[in-house]
């Protein structure tokens, strides 16, 4: 599930091996994906990062 208010369940035909992270700091999107299917698994909605950094 996706930690989100309220909380998004994300569901695959199966569990990913590789998860991908994609960040585009700029435009505020975080979305994650599974990597070695390129199947989207969550997107955040945009948002601003005020300025702080963002780190793994």
């Amino acid at each position: 599930q996706a930690l989100t208010s309220p909380t998004v369940p994300i569901s695959l035909p199966e569990a990913p091996e590789v998860v991908g992270v994609y960040l585009d700091y700029e435009a505020g999107r975080v979305a994650f994906f599974d990597s070695r299917r390129e199947i989207p698994m969550f997107a955040y909605p945009p948002a601003s990062f005020g300025g702080e950094r963002v780190l793994p």
